[in-house]
């Protein structure tokens, strides 16, 4: 308990360090880079000063004499490693518990071509990954061939995703699969907005951009509210509520774990069943259960997707400095060269998706700001994403912040994530040869784009069409 109360205290201390140093940096902020991944960062320099000085042991490496404060710091660092594994089960409990309704029948058009573009960008970073792998790192580096997933992981998935894919990587032959994910996300992350201005600017040169649009960082925003007693009563009471449902939800995930172990012994399935999933694919369909539970007892104004949504973040904001600040720096060095390798692959084809894809299958009034949150998305986060549309439309009103919010249940579920994302690797590892998987997602893409052009040549615009006649309204207009 003694290490565990440190690793509060320490990853607390981390996150205060890295708000503070964004604070303090403006330079910082402008790259637009979490305070969690700096505070990671922090966290990683530390343990290896640490470690270089001696003071930072594994367990099996004390002596029974041991200096109380060296068996502390080993004791915290060994919970911070264990902690995405059961904070990732916690934010995977609360996706489909605070998944809002979402009715995207009005513009249903626009929405299946943006679901078809995150299917082919997500689909696409998987297809480079592994014939890349196939082809050069395989034969180079002797890498596992689920190597290659570590794009979609890190791009698409992000550090939530390589924290949960860190169970599914060791059995699919990459080990060392949780540091080199979150190291590709974070590498992404950075290139997210970096890249992303140079295109704008680029986009700007070519004549992409509305006429009235031109690009310009947006401003911070600035609370000038002071809510009431009342107000924040009713902020606690909903956090609270939201804090319930979240718990029952990982509970909920944990029963139905336990059940389907229970009944697999019961029929001789114990060994395949129960290293098939991680604990967090129980959590997110508790969530789901919970759901439904709470509409029945008429709880559903319990069901406060903001509330939610800002406590799985907290579990997020942790998950992402604990995984970070307990990298592995031997295995990230020891897969350098392949991991360049995999991101120069990457930033090829999320440059080819908002160039080419997004131009030929989005909707064409706004096609590059769509497409730009799309990129954003795929290297990073969302919340990059729209941080690279408000360079371009900053007032939202081209349509495509709500175009990509009504699409999101057709791919998040699935890929950038999902369950596609956590199944090709075992699968991959699975197949007789590369060449079976690398050929069956190339089909696959095939066919998506055939269905989006077929969506494009539907619309009476081309993509030749200006985007600059795109409708002026706001996010929350009709």
């Amino acid at each position: 308990m003694i290490g565990l109360g440190a690793a509060v205290v320490i990853s607390c201390t981390l996150l205060g360090l890295g708000r503070g140093l964004l604070a303090a940096a403006p330079p910082l902020r402008k790259l637009y880079i979490p305070g969690s991944v700096l505070a990671g960062f922090l966290g990683l320099g530390a343990f290896q000063w640490l470690q270089a000085e001696g003071w930072l042991l594994q367990p099996d490496q004390l002596a029974p004499d041991a200096d109380s404060l060296a068996a502390l710091l080993a004791d915290a660092y060994g919970q911070l490693r264990t902690w995405p594994k059961w904070l990732i089960a916690v934010v995977f409990a609360g996706l489909l518990l605070g998944q809002p309704e979402r009715s995207w029948r009005q513009s249903a058009a626009s929405v299946w071509q943006e679901g078809l573009v995150v299917w082919i960008i997500a689909l696409g970073q998987a297809t480079v990954g592994l014939v890349a792998t196939w082809l050069v790192l395989q034969p180079l580096f002797g890498v596992s061939p689920a190597f290659g997933m570590l794009i979609e992981t890190g791009f698409a998935g992000g550090h939530g995703t390589a924290g949960a894919m860190g169970e599914v990587f060791p059995r699919a032959g990459v080990p060392d699969g949780r540091d080199l994910g979150m190291l590709m996300a974070t590498a992404g992350l950075v290139a997210s907005v970096t890249t992303g201005i140079l295109y704008i600017n680029v986009a700007s040169l070519l004549g992409w951009l509305p006429a009235d649009s031109r690009p310009t960082l947006p401003a911070e925003p600035v609370s000038t509210s002071d809510p009431g007693a009342s107000s924040r009563r009713m902020a606690i009471a909903t956090g609270l509520k939201a804090s319930a449902l979240l718990a029952a939800s990982f509970g909920c995930g944990i029963g139905i774990a336990r059940i389907t172990t229970l009944l697999a012994n019961a029929l001789d399935m114990g060994d395949l069943v129960g290293d098939a999933l991680p604990l967090f694919i129980y959590t997110l369909f508790g969530g789901l259960a919970v759901r439904h539970i709470a509409r029945l007892l008429g709880l559903a104004r319990w069901l406060d997707a903001v509330a939610i949504q800002r406590l799985t973040g907290v579990m997020m904001e942790f998950l992402v400095v604990a995984a970070i600040a307990t990298l592995r720096l031997e295995a990230v060095v020891r897969f350098a060269a392949p991991l360049a390798v995999l991101f120069s692959v990457a930033l090829i084809w999320c440059a080819f998706c908002l160039f080419f894809v997004a131009r030929w299958l989005l909707p064409a009034p706004y096609w590059f700001q769509l497409g730009l949150l799309n990129y954003g998305m795929s290297t990073g986060t969302t919340a990059t994403g729209f941080v690279l549309l408000r360079v371009v439309d900053p007032q939202l009103r081209s349509g495509a912040a709500e175009v990509y919010a009504l699409a999101s249940p057709l791919s998040s579920p699935f890929v950038g994530g999902g369950m596609i994302t956590l199944a090709l690797p075992m699968i991959v590892a699975g197949s007789s040869s590369p060449a079976i998987p690398c050929l069956v997602l190339s089909v696959a893409l095939l066919a998506l784009f055939a269905a989006g052009f077929w969506l494009r040549t539907g619309q009476s615009t081309g993509p030749n069409h200006e985007p600059n006649q795109g409708p002026n309204r706001g996010p929350n207009q009709r």
